[in-house]
């Protein structure tokens, strides 16, 4: 299905989509942010990290919430179907490694597996959906290529 395919509807669905999903992660932002106050969850400024002040931890609760929301929406309408499960499972495990470091931190080796298991659920996704397409005839460039995403997927998170 393309733009062009798109009714007048299929618009107003996915304009509702966009809405809601805003909605969704700008209140759990902000209910994460007052619970981070409330439990002393703050990142004090250091040398590793991007901010000058410290900074209530756990604020991506809310993207998280609404990115999985979205594709969980979008499985169950035609033509996303249920190849797109992997990715709201992928951001849980990432949403999950995240929520587990803010509160009692989390080993960087389960971290790293975590977050492995999402790049893995990313990949067999996209793969699915046809939006990757890795030659299969030859083993050891798919293998190279495999490879190289998943690493570039963890890195990424």
């Amino acid at each position: 299905m393309d733009v062009a395919t798109l009714s007048d509807a299929g618009f107003a669905w996915i304009g509702a989509l966009v809405c809601g999903a805003f909605a969704v992660s700008a209140l759990l932002t902000w209910f994460a942010i007052h619970y981070a106050r409330r439990h002393r969850l703050i990142d004090l400024p250091g040398q590793r990290r991007s901010h000058t002040l410290p900074t209530p931890r756990g604020g991506g609760i809310g993207i998280a919430a609404s990115a999985i929301l979205c594709t969980l929406a979008l499985a169950g309408w035609s033509p996303f179907r249920i190849d797109m499960l992997g990715l709201p499972a992928a951001v849980a495990v990432v949403a999950l490694a995240g929520g587990i470091d803010d509160h009692r931190g989390l080993n960087a080796l389960v971290r790293f597996v975590m977050h492995g298991i999402a790049a893995l659920l990313v990949l067999g996704s996209t793969m699915l959906l046809g939006l990757v397409y890795l030659p299969r005839h030859d083993v050891l460039p798919y293998a190279v290529v495999c490879v190289a995403t998943l690493l570039a997927v963890v890195w990424s998170i």
